[in-house]
């Protein structure tokens, strides 16, 4: 096998394993958020939420990037917490156009919930495996990140 060859079965792979991943991730997302009547969210939503209750205050930049979805589709998402008193926006006294999300008592209590049914789901798909299939999964995944790490970071 030449270099090209294998470079196109490199990226064929990479593909598949994101497609995937990505998969499993929305399987997880969307069966916290379709079990639950109490979060009435979207997958998206859900995801955006999630962001807010670990890294608020932050940006509407650092959400956007954070976030697979578009500028408007997050200002959408951002506008209908606000209304829903999930979040908070505060303007800087310093810079007029400087806007930071505040996650409110209500929000970061759905957004805990929602991170407390993602892990229930994680652990009944991992429950799927036997012991050695669940090491073998961690051993991979730690390889995977320093992997990450070597190659650098995304935003270089």
């Amino acid at each position: 096998m030449n270099i090209e060859e294998s470079t196109v079965e490199y990226e064929t792979n990479f593909r598949d394993l994101h497609v995937r991943y990505k998969k499993l991730f929305k399987k997880i997302v969307v069966g916290t958020v379709k079990s639950s009547e109490e979060f009435c969210l979207s997958d998206s939503q859900a995801i955006i939420l999630l962001y807010i209750t670990n890294h608020s205050p932050c940006s509407m930049g650092d959400i956007h990037k954070h976030s697979p979805l578009t500028k408007g589709a997050v200002t959408q998402i951002i506008d209908c917490f606000e209304n829903r008193k999930l979040i908070e926006r505060i303007h800087s006294l310093k810079d007029r156009r400087s806007v930071l999300v505040n996650i409110t008592k209500e929000g970061s209590q759905l957004g805990h919930n929602i991170e407390d049914g993602l892990v229930k789901q994680l652990h009944l798909q991992l429950n799927k495996l036997d012991n050695d299939e669940k090491i073998t999964l961690i051993d991979s995944l730690r390889n995977i990140n320093q992997l990450l790490d070597k190659m650098g970071s995304i935003d270089d």
